[in-house]
């Protein structure tokens, strides 16, 4: 299906039954409607052109036809089918029909199309991911390019503590104090070598560089699973389970 497409009104879908068919188009029929007359601007109801109205049906009909393919049929999306529709176009998993990667643009307007789709649901949704028309120096990242050195610099410094060589005996004993309740072990048994332990520590700092290498949101991080990562081919892929 082509992302230009202008009109879905013939649009058949073999996936449903009869009746699923005939609630879905009814919905489909629903959505125009909506996008019509409010879609653009429901709070001023400002709807969208009547070209723009058929492009965005087809792009939803594209994300919910890639769930169809890869998850349970059904009348509707979820908003957890919804992030892995765009988690899938961020990845080029989700591509087009001739087997091209979707160009940034496009990924945009189907992930706005989806969107509107949840406005009219009901439902204030809103992906994890943002794409760009072009190629930015940030990507689709949600922070300015220097926000993001700023949250960078400020990770080589999180939690990290003065070196035991340069302490007093006082200040290490105050020192020693945090580190236990860091580390969970007693104070008793909190050595030099702790000290190292803990500014050794690049969990902050990787995650940090990995927001900033791929531009993902804190919440795509969050439902990363370590399996989606192919260490041979150093690419995280969505598996679907």
């Amino acid at each position: 299906m082509s992302s230009d497409s202008a009109d879905d009104s013939e649009e058949s879908f073999p996936q449903l039954n009869e009746r699923q068919e005939v609630i879905f188009e009814s919905k489909l029929e629903d959505f125009r409607g909506y996008l019509e007359s409010e879609g653009k601007n429901p709070r001023k109801e400002i709807g969208y052109s009547e070209q723009s109205i058929g492009a965005r049906v087809s792009r939803v009909l594209q994300a919910i036809e890639w769930v169809w393919r890869n998850d349970e049929t059904s009348t509707d999306i979820s908003q957890e089918q919804a992030n892995e529709v765009i988690e899938a176009l961020a990845t080029d998993d989700f591509r087009r029909q001739d087997g091209d990667r979707y160009a940034e643009g496009s990924k945009r307007k189907i992930s706005n199309a989806l969107v509107n789709w949840f406005r009219f649901n009901g439902s204030d949704w809103e992906p994890d991911i943002s794409f760009n028309d072009e190629p930015a120096k940030n990507g689709a990242d949600p922070f300015t390019k220097d926000e993001v050195n700023l949250l960078w610099d400020t990770s080589l410094t999180y939690k990290s503590i003065p070196k035991y060589n340069n302490l007093t005996p006082d200040e290490r004993d105050r020192w020693r104090a945090y580190l236990a309740q860091e580390l969970g072990k007693p104070k008793s048994e909190v050595r030099p070598a702790d000290w190292k332990k803990v500014n050794k520590n690049w969990k902050i700092p990787s995650l940090i560089a990995t927001q900033k290498a791929a531009g993902w949101r804190p919440a795509l991080v969050n439902r990363m699973r370590v399996h989606w990562y192919d260490a041979e081919a150093q690419l995280r892929r969505h598996l679907h389970v």
